[in-house]
Order: C-alpha cells, then structure tokens, then sequence
C-alpha cells in the first residue's frame, strides 16, 4: 500500500514540477512534437502512396501493356502511324497474349436535356473491358452480329445514364454527332485518377462512349460520308489507323518478354518512327514505388533526428534540473522516499513531457498530413497504428532519455 502511494506522489510531484517550468518544459518537448508530427506525416505519405500505386496497378492491370503515339498532322487532320495490321502481326507472332484491344477516338456531342454536351467516342472490342475490368453492370457488350453488320450500338456509362434519365439499359438511343445509336449496355466508371507520367486520360471514362470498331470508322470517321475516290489515300489511312493498342499478357511473368517481343514487331513494322511508344504501366509504377520508399526513407531519417534531437534535450534540461533540486531531493529522502523512488520521479517527469510532445505531435502530424493532400497531389492516409506507434515512441524516448538523469538525481547525497 506504501509503495502504491509512494508511486502516485512520484507522479503528482512530477507534474508538480513541470506545471513550475511550463515554458522550459514546452520548450523541452519541442524536439519530441516534431518528431512524432514528421512520424505521423511519413507514415500517412507512405501508406498514401502505397494505396494509391496499388489503385493504379489495379486500373491499369498487372499484366497489361498500351501501345501508343503521338499523332501527326497531315493538312487539317491528325493521322494516326498505329494500323489495325499491327494487331494482326502481334497475335500472330506472340502467343501469350490473353486479351487485346484497337482504342480510337474522337470528340463528339450528344444532347442532355436541351443542351449540347462534348463527350469522347471511343472505337474498341471487347477485349478492353477485359483488359482494363470495367463492368458492364446492365446489358452486355457487343455480339458478333452488332460488330459484323456494322451496326449502330453503344455502351454508355451510369452516369450519363442517370442524366439522360434512362430506364432500362435497352430500347434506348442516343443521338451522337446526328447519328442514333442503340443503347445495349451501361459500365460503370473508374474514379478520376490523379496526374502521374502515365497518360491515364483514355481510362477517366466518365464521359466516354463506347461503340464497335467497326461502327466508328464507318459512321464517326474523319472520311465517312465523303467520296472516298476522291481521297483515296486519306481514306485507306483513315480506315486501317488507330490511336492505341492494348493488350494483356497471360501472366506476369510473361509480361516483361511479350513487352520486349512487342517492340521488336513495331519497330520492324515501323522503322525509324520515334513517335510510338510501348509502355509497361506495371515497371513505371514500381519505379515510383521505388522513389516514393526513399521519400519514405529520407522523412523516417528526419524523423529519426528529431526525436533524438528532443530525447538529448529532455535529458539535458533534466540533468540541469537535477541541480537545481538537489534540497527537493534531500527532502524528499529525509521523509523516506528511496532511491528507486526518486529516479522513478525524473523518468515520470520526462515521459510525461515526451508523452505530452507525442500528443501535440500527433495532432500536428494529422494537420500537416491534411495540408499536404489538400495543397498537393500527394495522397496521405493517416491509421490508427500510426497514431499508436508514435505514442509508443514518445514513451520510450522519456524513458530511455530521462534514465540517465534519474539515475543521477538518485545517487545525490543533499547532505555533501
């Protein structure tokens, strides 16, 4: 029972003496607050940046591969180098080769409760549902009918479902560019992704409708309705190009070689041409995992220091304070308290500013991690666990810093 009492008067003359000192003991803490708050903004960038490559490998796909370029102008148009025969060649040549898709688009209006709007028809099979997991939640894709006939059939997304206040997901049609097409399905859309180096625009498809190939180049190209014998050349372009090729591996480890087989085929097919690119998201995500861990690395570092910069200053105030209360100790001693009992005083006092820094840190941690997603494309998420970690370290940092110390102040003799 003496011994529980004399543990809570420990405590209550710690606080005692740091309510005495409440700007040096403030001051002392300073190290530990941000320490904590850099622990707190390290892990909520860390994990932010995890989920967020995770959310993009997800979207984009592990095994997935996108074949792109840049369009050149040719008089008021601007012609694609990427040709349907490209397709032909790669599913000839590779074999593991699960899925794969033409991608080709183009600006175009539709009416919205009396207003023209702009959305993008995109041209594609349905391998690219496959490719990059959009579900379709209502209808289906498209048959082989639909596809061989030409026919006029679109899949839109619930979205514009919701605004042309559709009901059902067939019967319906919609007027694109003057041309009606059937409605026989309704995806549902990814989230808009935020800026990476990956061009990610053709997959924000909450605008995009998508119909056949096929329907595309004979009803939306830049030569349907035009006299083809006219302009021939621009027409046989027209008709065999696109913008985009993608495709999916058949399994991960596949991925690495298909890719590299892959450019091999385009660059014979294409000598020279510098304009087209293919592109792994799942490398150039890992090299931002990668640069993104020695972020993490350099802010743990930052925090490391400021914690070790605030455990020095606890103990350097604590050992000064020891001085300073060479008579409290002397009488506290005279009324019996042991030696135990006075360190176990100090180390109170410094867990207790450590602990109290920890908390100030915590929430300055939350503060910082809030502003940094809010003013920055960088996303944070802030756990439970993160919180609970730099409490954790906050104690331990009193205790290992404040030992020296109290083992001091319970080895003075008041009496020299």
């Amino acid at each position: 029972m003496a011994n529980k009492y004399n543990i809570r008067y420990s405590i209550e003359e710690a606080f005692f003496a740091i309510a005495s000192n409440k700007l040096r003991s403030l001051l002392t803490a300073t190290g530990i607050v941000f320490g904590v708050a850099s622990v707190i903004t390290m892990i909520a960038i860390s994990r932010g940046s995890q989920k967020e490559i995770l959310d993009q490998i997800t979207k984009l796909g592990a095994k997935n591969i996108i074949i792109e370029q840049k369009k050149i102008k040719q008089g008021v148009f601007f012609i694609s180098v990427l040709q349907l025969n490209d397709i032909y060649a790669i599913e000839n040549i590779v074999t593991p080769v699960a899925h794969i898709s033409p991608y080709v688009t183009k600006t175009a209006q539709i009416q919205i409760q009396n207003k023209l709007s702009k959305v993008t028809l995109a041209g594609v099979s349905n391998d690219f549902f496959k490719i990059f997991n959009i579900e379709i939640i209502e209808g289906s894709g498209f048959n082989t009918i639909q596809k061989e006939n030409t026919m006029p059939v679109c899949i839109i997304n619930e979205q514009l479902k919701r605004k042309l206040n559709f009901i059902g997901d067939t019967n319906n049609t919609i007027k694109t560019d003057k041309i009606w097409m059937k409605i026989i399905g309704v995806y549902k859309p990814f989230k808009q992704a935020k800026k990476t180096d990956l061009n990610l625009e053709f997959l924000n498809n909450s605008n995009i409708i998508y119909t056949t190939l096929n329907n595309f180049k004979y009803r939306f190209g830049q030569t349907a309705g035009k006299n083809k014998a006219a302009n021939a050349k621009l027409a046989i372009i027209n008709e065999n190009n696109i913008d985009k090729i993608v495709l999916q591996a058949s399994t991960v480890e596949q991925l690495i070689p298909v890719a590299k087989l892959i450019e091999k085929i385009i660059k014979r097919r294409h000598p020279g041409d510098e304009n087209i690119s293919v592109i792994v998201p799942l490398e150039i995500l890992n090299r931002h995992k990668q640069s993104k861990r020695v972020l993490g690395i350099v802010l743990g570092l930052i925090a490391g220091i400021s914690l070790l910069v605030g455990g020095i200053g606890i103990m350097n105030i604590m050992l000064a304070s020891v001085y300073e209360r060479i008579k409290e100790i002397g009488i506290r001693k005279a009324m019996g308290a042991s030696n135990k009992m006075i360190a176990f005083q100090f180390v109170a006092e410094a867990v207790i500013i450590s602990v109290s820094g920890g908390i100030i840190g915590v929430i300055l941690g939350l503060m910082v991690s809030k502003i940094v997603s809010f003013s920055t494309d960088i996303n944070t998420i802030v756990s439970l666990n993160s919180i609970i970690l730099a409490f954790i370290i906050s104690v331990l940092t009193g205790v290992f810093f404040g030992w020296a110390p109290a083992k001091k102040a319970s080895a003075q003799n008041p009496v020299n």
